[in-house]
């Protein structure tokens, strides 16, 4: 979830500086997750990196990401991404052929 969050801080800062609306964005899935620590407690401080390895014209992207506790590795893995570039049809989307 943090992972997430930070990419879609990523997306929502990039549409800003360009001057666009933000995008509607969707989590595809993980890969090469390792996690390096049982459990967050509270007080943590944690640094959530993440990194855009490839962002295509079709909205495909995938991220490097990282959570850091205290400079410590803690969570790492790769995030494909999708930014559908008609996201009124991928939202209304049933599912039923036509």
């Amino acid at each position: 979830e943090y992972l997430a969050q930070a990419i879609a801080a990523w997306a929502g800062n990039r549409a800003r500086v360009k001057g666009v609306a933000v995008k509607v964005g969707v989590l595809r899935g993980g890969r090469r997750y390792g996690g390096h620590r049982r459990a967050f407690v509270v007080g943590d401080c944690l640094r959530i990196e993440a990194r855009c390895e490839l962002m295509g014209d079709n909205g495909l992207g995938m991220f490097a990401s990282q959570i850091f506790v205290d400079d410590a590795l803690a969570v790492e893995a790769n995030l494909s991404v999708f930014e559908p570039p008609n996201e009124s049809a991928f939202l209304n989307f049933s599912g039923e052929s036509a």
